[in-house]
């Protein structure tokens, strides 16, 4: 075979076949005298037990960290519990309150859900197909006709909205559709802005009255033992698309000069320590709390205490 590749010739006088099945052969050759030499009976014997210590090893590492883990969180977990806390997730679930109190089950707040849940929160199959969310409102072009205006509001931020960019956009979009009503010639922002979403406001209305009721527990599957795939939120989006609305309108009844919703009267405002202004409504309560929030046990906000606060810069 090397006389083969030292000829010169041996590419064009048809050598390179002999060399093409010699190759191979040598290889099959070598590899065998290789296991002969190297793959014993012995030494078999040898790599086999080399691989059982290897698994035995893994094993063994797993396991002790298994252990070590399951030790670490039954410690936490027994030192937690002793000081009242609970690992139940169904000791989160809201307990059940009347139906006919339940802000949940409202016909407009059902209606974001109830066509792929049943009462039960469990899933219906097949889910139902000729139905309306009436809770899905959205401030923009439900067709994508034009870019969504990018100024909004940032409380966080000390920004407010741009009521001029949006009454462009409802402006601009009416020469497309009839989606959201404007009148023929420009109002002030605020003005077009209120016109463009009253398209909404019986709805509004009926989420406003819903909203006095006490309790509000949706009906979720709370008893699963698999919460992260039995438990549906369905009303997630419809709900955010909702306050969305609501937000861009507040916005545009506050720059109206529109009464506090809550008893009739002018909305309040005061100046802070730090030089900003506080406006605010007296909230569910009809009492002036002079700004303050009413918070939770877990520090969170209770619409149902204190007063409805925007801040301003």
């Amino acid at each position: 075979m090397l006389g083969l590749i030292i000829r010169n010739d041996w590419l064009t006088d048809n050598s390179w076949f002999a060399l093409l099945v010699c190759l191979p052969v040598a290889v099959i050759v070598l590899l065998y005298l290789f296991v002969l030499q190297f793959f014993t009976w012995r030494n078999f014997r040898r790599m086999l037990f080399v691989l059982a210590c290897f698994i035995a090893l893994v094993v063994l590492f797993y396991a002790e960290e298994d252990f070590r883990g399951w030790h670490t969180w039954n410690k936490f977990k027994q030192a937690e519990e002793a000081k009242g806390e609970s690992f139940n997730h169904l000791s989160f679930a809201p307990p059940p309150v009347p139906d006919e109190q339940n802000f949940a089950l409202t016909p407009i707040i059902a209606s974001s859900y109830n066509w792929l849940l049943n009462k039960e929160g469990k899933r219906l199959n097949p889910p139902k197909t000729n139905y309306v969310d009436r809770l899905s409102m959205n401030r923009e072009s439900s067709y994508g006709l034009l870019d969504s205006p990018t100024n909004y509001a940032a409380w966080a931020r000390s920004k407010m909205t741009d009521l001029k960019e949006w009454q462009n956009y409802y402006r601009t979009l009416a020469v497309k559709t009839n989606e959201f009503p404007i009148p023929p010639t420009p109002q002030t922002p605020a003005a077009d802005v209120l016109l463009a979403l009253s398209k909404y406001d019986s709805d509004i209305e009926e989420v406003r009255k819903a909203s006095t009721l006490p309790y509000s527990r949706f009906p979720l599957y709370y008893n699963s033992d698999h919460p992260f795939e039995d438990i549906l939120l369905p009303h997630l989006a419809a709900i955010k698309r909702c306050i969305q609305v609501l937000e861009l309108r507040a916005c545009a009844e506050l720059e109206n000069n529109q009464t506090d919703i809550i008893g009739g009267k002018p909305l309040h405002y005061r100046r802070t320590d730090g030089g900003r202004f506080l406006l605010y409504s007296i909230g569910w309560n009809e009492t002036d709390d002079g700004g303050q929030m009413g918070l939770t046990e877990y520090g969170t906000v209770d619409t149902a205490k204190g007063d409805w606060i925007w801040p301003n810069p």
